[in-house]
């Protein structure tokens, strides 16, 4: 999904394999991007990253993100050495709310409240 100048990318993998797969993506399109003369900002409400992780071995890959690394994706780079990229729980996208737990309730929230001050 890409609007403008925000994009957006679905990845499926493994829960072992998530954040591996996540990382080598995001090298790739900084680097690129480093060589058209453009850089990502890195930080909240900037670039992040939403990981859903699911299935065989989820709870363990959530676990390790959110106490080793400390919700941060360590992000190696041929062009500004290491990065981090943070980790957030939702993206907002044109006013919308993806969670990464696939829940509608904090968008039905936030629309209802739209609507109530109307």
């Amino acid at each position: 999904m890409a609007w403008t100048d925000d994009l957006t990318f679905a990845i499926m993998a493994k829960a072992t394999d998530l954040t591996k797969k996540v990382t080598f993506l995001l090298s790739i399109i900084t680097d690129t991007m480093a060589e058209h003369a453009m850089k990502l900002s890195y930080g909240q409400g900037k670039t992040t990253v939403v990981l859903a992780y699911r299935g065989w071995k989820a709870v363990r890959e959530r676990q390790k993100m959110e106490k080793q690394m400390g919700n941060k994706i360590a992000l190696p780079t041929e062009h500004y050495g290491c990065l981090e990229v943070p980790v957030v729980p939702y993206y907002k996208h044109l006013g919308g709310y993806i969670l990464r737990s696939g829940a509608k309730l904090l968008e039905i929230r936030v629309r209802q409240a739209l609507a109530m001050q109307n």
